[in-house]
């Protein structure tokens, strides 16, 4: 894995170069069918060359497409995908997070296994700019193909572009290894996973992982993945389709009576006592029970 931004200034340029012929949306809903990555911000998903085969939700329906270069899937925030690394391709990511852009450079040769982390990353030291937030925005509340949403694709792709390109200074190594934790924490804390493998895919040895969660968190590794399953739960039951074993299901749990006595403990109600009291509180119980960041923030 190399970290350069001159690489992935000249992955972006060939990007922007393609041209847009399709572009797709990813949405939360229907949940896929077994716990996969869960996008916690919005992203991009782009082929440069080649044919890349992905999973996910829109239009309130399943997906499973192959997308080739001039095509984009753009994902709403929470939004889940599942990428099959079946045919040869070359791809970009980018991810927006609150604090920086990681964008991201894999090329797969369509031969199993599948890549573990990315041949080339970068993680801008500052956030989208204001009018990169507002054009991003606009991009995600459209939902549609369309050719002025097409161009509107282009400025935002643009406009991360020239973030890089106007990057002066870099995230510390201690910076880029939290930010690559944190992007597989909250890809992967659905799964029955280890720490030694949570390390693997960050790039980071176990130890190193542990200290960077006691410093950032003041969280054991087992006590932040709870914390992430119980703030996706929070989104999960506002759905009133979704039964209380789907939504432990979903969120990681093996046991759903283990899932309400921590769900109960950390919130003071069960998950169907909260989706009750959120039916007939709205907005205002949820800013009673969870004032400020949650604690995936």
């Amino acid at each position: 894995m190399i970290v350069s931004r001159e690489n992935m200034i000249a992955f972006l340029r060939e990007a922007a170069d393609l041209g847009i012929s399709g572009l797709f949306f990813g949405e939360p809903e229907p949940l896929p069918e077994s716990p996969i990555r869960i996008h916690k911000m919005p992203r991009i998903l782009m082929p440069l060359s080649g044919e890349k085969r992905i999973r996910f939700a829109g239009n309130g329906r399943r997906y499973d497409r192959i997308f080739t270069p001039g095509e984009v899937l753009v994902t709403h925030p929470s939004g889940w995908t599942e990428e099959l690394w079946d045919r040869g391709h070359r791809m970009i990511s980018i991810v927006f997070f609150e604090d920086y852009i990681r964008v991201i450079y894999i090329a797969h040769n369509g031969l199993p296994p599948a890549p573990n982390g990315p041949d080339i990353f970068f993680h801008t030291k500052y956030p989208l700019s204001a009018e990169g937030r507002q054009t991003l925005g606009a991009l995600l509340a459209a939902n549609r193909d369309h050719r002025a949403v097409r161009f509107n694709f282009q400025a935002l792709l643009t406009l991360v572009l020239e973030t890089l390109e106007n990057q002066s200074s870099y995230l510390s190594r201690r910076e880029m290894e939290w930010g690559r934790l944190l992007e597989v924490l909250q890809a992967n804390f659905r799964s029955d996973i280890v720490r030694e493998d949570i390390a693997g895919m960050a790039k980071l040895h176990p130890a190193r992982l542990s200290r960077l969660l006691r410093e950032r968190k003041n969280r054991t590794l087992r006590e932040y993945m709870t914390d992430l399953r119980l703030e996706h739960a929070l989104d999960l039951l506002r759905q009133e389709n979704l039964s209380i074993d789907a939504v432990a299901s979903h969120c990681g749990f093996n046991y759903t009576n283990y899932f309400i006595r921590v769900f109960r403990k950390r919130y003071g109600d069960s998950p169907a006592e909260f989706r009750k009291r959120l039916a007939g509180g709205g907005a205002s119980l949820a800013a009673h029970l969870f004032p400020g960041k949650t604690p995936g923030e």
